[in-house]
């Protein structure tokens, strides 16, 4: 176990339209004050071509890309999966920007999918951060600076959230990618400054998704509790696993909803382009008449059989 955890890898600052730069533009890199808050690291592009018509549903699909180190059979997998390749909204960690390319541009891009881009982590020339790509318009991008244990130079951790504008219809959501070998103190401190900003937010459709990175099942049982106690609850069961290493199975990686009825969810367990496995949900757009169910959600929960996508 110690062997497996080695090979593992607040504040909320709003990003005003401005720090936002023009379409499928990359900030400056270089040389950046680390001290403050408002370097522009953002990425930002539009290459969606959603025609205006409201769904009655979408699906959200969560994915550790493992540094995009088989970039293109990811880029496969949201061109032909069954099930991922039906996503609208892709929320994605350990995204790789380098001088030469960036992992984000390339899927939205080919995907034809908005973007948003903010990196939380530097190895030599390489950026390493979270990204979301939608179908739909991306508004008001936040850059929240978690709690955390960080190294001297390096990029501040950070969480990623924004409002998919669905006609009249807005949903917040966010991407997060806790520290692995942190104490669980430090994990539950990282969720709760997300849900702090989540639950400012005037809408009541919220999602918080990502890699938890609930390594053991105390490390989930207080996330869970802290979401729940929010109004939240977890879109996918905690009895599959989202992560293999060797002989080792846990589940990593979570969709968490408020005040949206999940019509269906699954882990496609059997995708081998990242070290995690891609897990996804699909959610209606209800109105405020159906936020009445226990937690402000009415649930429509899939089959378990259906859980693990084959």
């Amino acid at each position: 176990m110690v062997l497996l955890l080695l090979l593992w890898g607040g504040a909320t600052i709003p990003l005003s339209p401005s720090r936002i730069w023009p379409s499928a533009e990359i900030a400056p890199r270089g040389r950046q004050e680390l001290a403050s808050p408002s370097f522009a690291l953002e990425e930002h592009g539009q290459f969606s071509r959603w025609s205006g018509e409201v769904p009655a549903a979408i699906r959200i699909v969560s994915y550790n890309v493992q540094l995009g180190r088989k970039l293109e059979q990811i880029l496969a997998l949201f061109r032909t999966h069954p099930e991922l390749s039906r996503a609208d909204v892709l929320a994605l960690q350990e995204v790789v920007r380098d001088p030469r390319a960036s992992g984000a541009r390339i899927l939205a891009e080919r995907l034809g999918f908005d973007y948003v881009y903010l990196p939380g982590k530097r190895k030599g020339d390489r950026e390493i951060g979270l990204a979301l790509l939608s179908r739909y318009p991306l508004r008001d991008i936040e850059r929240i600076v978690l709690p955390q244990e960080r190294r001297r130079n390096d990029l501040p951790r950070v969480a990623l959230g924004a409002t998919l504008a669905i006609g009249a219809t807005q949903i917040r959501i966010y991407t997060v990618h806790v520290q692995a070998l942190v104490s669980r103190d430090m994990k539950v401190r990282q969720i709760g400054a997300v849900l702090q900003s989540a639950l400012r937010q005037a809408t009541p459709y919220r999602l918080i998704v990502g890699d938890f990175n609930t390594l053991t099942r105390g490390d989930w049982r207080a996330v869970d509790r802290l979401l729940r106690e929010a109004g939240f609850f977890s879109a996918l069961p905690g009895s599959t696993w989202t992560y293999r290493r060797l002989l080792i199975r846990m589940t990593l990686d979570w969709i968490y909803v408020q005040n949206m009825r999940v019509l269906g969810y699954g882990v496609a367990q059997e995708v081998t382009a990242s070290d995690h496995r891609p897990i996804w949900a699909e959610v209606a757009l209800s109105s405020p008449d159906e936020r009445g169910a226990p937690n402000g959600c009415a649930l429509a929960l899939a089959s378990p059989a259906s859980f693990a996508v084959k």
